[in-house]
């Protein structure tokens, strides 16, 4: 796991002038510390709304606990078993579904998050 605060650098998505982030998790249990409190600080200085994808099996209780996380304005949760190991390409092509909304994805230097990046 990478070193907390290290961050990896914000995707930048064409012209929208309201800025929406989507910080991407991807776990089946709630993770609301470390790389991800790290990160959703990170989206809340790029300014706008700051949504979080939250992808797993069984991703429910993480996807709640994502929601209590100060600052951010919606939680997106993707369920089903192709997210189940969190492979990237999976991951990948569900967040493509999702970037046209957005000015910055954010992702967490972890070995997943460098990965899908």
């Amino acid at each position: 796991m990478a070193t907390s605060g290290t961050l990896m650098p914000a995707l930048r998505l064409g012209g929208s002038l309201t800025f929406k982030v989507l910080r991407c998790d991807f776990t089946s249990t709630p993770r609301s510390e470390g790389a991800t409190l790290n990160t959703v600080t990170a989206a809340l200085q790029c300014g706008g709304d700051v949504h979080v994808l939250i992808a797993g099996s069984g991703a429910g209780a993480a996807a709640a606990a994502a929601a209590q996380i100060a600052g951010v304005g919606k939680v997106l949760h993707a369920e089903g078993e192709a997210f189940a190991h969190g492979l990237a390409e999976n991951m990948a092509a569900q967040i493509l579904t999702l970037a046209g909304g957005y000015s910055h994805i954010l992702f967490a230097a972890t070995a997943s998050g460098k990965n899908i990046a």
